[in-house]
């Protein structure tokens, strides 16, 4: 048993040492502007994932909605951590976004298409070719 914690310590540790930080003042720039464009699309995901149906209860497509929100936020996180972006910056841009939302919307899910008109398509574009979108920063 001790054999496998040292073992998985090592591995741990060595797995953090290939997770290397991103020392380029451009390459953090870009990256630090992706972070901030996933963040808007983590919340905007989010946002349609609490919708309701007529009887109160989350819609269909909802959960589907809030696993994407969950997996792009992870991926901001650890994106964060290799710019040496405190988590505490993350959480504050992803609330500074909520609240934007929330307002455009007047805090009522009536209105969700304002943001599916705002949000929809670029936010379908990041996801489904993030590297795509990372390359468009780190050409500026």
């Amino acid at each position: 048993m001790r054999n496998f914690i040292i073992i998985f310590l090592l591995l741990f540790v060595i797995s953090i040492k290939t997770n290397a930080q991103i020392t380029d003042q451009n390459e953090r720039i870009a990256t630090a502007s992706f972070i901030s464009e996933l963040s808007e699309c983590a919340i905007f995901y989010s946002i349609l994932g609490q919708g309701t149906d007529s009887t109160g209860n989350q819609w269909k497509g909802g959960e589907k909605f809030l696993k994407l929100s969950e997996k792009i936020s992870i991926k901001i996180f650890n994106l964060a951590e290799k710019i040496n972006m405190k988590h505490e910056t993350v959480l504050a841009m992803m609330t500074d976004f909520s609240k934007k939302m929330g307002n455009e919307i007047g805090h009522d899910a009536i209105n969700i298409r304002i943001l599916l008109n705002k949000h929809g398509k670029f936010c379908k574009m990041i996801v489904e070719n993030p590297r795509e979108r990372l390359n468009f920063w780190l050409s500026k």
